[in-house]
């Protein structure tokens, strides 16, 4: 598993505890933190003490949650990559399952729906966005970029609800855009649009709204555009 970490220091508890919990335990579970100000890095590090699969890592200079998965690539040994926000949690089987189907399948990404988690009222919800509605005619089914077809513009970008085949990465050479929002777009649509071994299950992943995370940053999103479509020098 691969963790950014920023100022979450009210969060990653929850995040490192659904980890650590899980039912499959051969797992390395990397934290690159991004220059927090907070005790992030103290909280990680008393975890590190008593779970020898935590692999701690700060960063000497900021460069944003890609650069933070990027750095984490470079020392995951695993066969697969789990991405994981700092303040999100999974079910306590999900890693099990995921394997088990990934294994089965021969997955180069196996895709899942999540559900979102309201911190300030402490109920779970669904969001049309992360449950893909319009994909169901997927579930539980391998394909490629062909059968994926114009499907893939009604996917859900990010990189955590997705279970990565690590040699599919490296292959590609894929990174993140550094220090920028919206850097989740040119890494989906790189690692999908390669892949000819893609599958699609229900939801395992647990995500955490709460008023002050990135993604409630509407204006910064919108100006992260720009910043995307320079990254790849698109035509639009």
């Amino acid at each position: 598993m691969i963790i950014p970490t920023y100022n979450v220091e009210e969060y990653i508890d929850d995040c490192l505890t659904s980890l650590l919990g899980q039912s499959l335990k051969d797992i390395e579970i990397i934290c690159v933190d991004d220059m927090s100000t907070d005790t992030t890095p103290d909280i990680i590090k008393y975890y590190q003490r008593k779970d020898k699969r935590i692999k701690y890592y700060p960063l000497k200079e900021k460069q944003g949650s890609g650069g933070c998965r990027n750095y984490a690539l470079t020392k995951a040994r695993g066969k697969y990559i789990q991405y994981v926000d700092s303040d999100d949690f999974l079910d306590l089987n999900a890693l099990k399952e995921l394997y088990e189907i990934a294994e089965r399948e021969k997955t180069q990404i196996l895709m899942y729906k999540a559900t979102s988690y309201n911190h300030n009222e402490n109920k779970f919800f669904i969001e049309n966005y992360y449950d893909m509605k319009e994909l169901s005619h997927h579930l539980n089914k391998l394909m490629g970029i062909k059968e994926y077809d114009s499907d893939i513009f009604r996917t859900a970008v990010v990189p955590w609800n997705k279970l990565y085949l690590k040699s599919f990465l490296t292959s590609l050479n894929v990174k993140f855009p550094e220090h920028l929002i919206h850097q989740d777009n040119p890494f989906f649509f790189e690692t999908t649009l390669n892949a000819d071994r893609i599958f699609f299950i229900e939801k395992y992943y647990n995500r955490r709204r709460r008023n002050n995370s990135i993604t409630e940053l509407k204006n910064q999103m919108e100006l992260g555009t720009i910043d995307i479509i320079e990254f790849r020098g698109l035509d639009i």
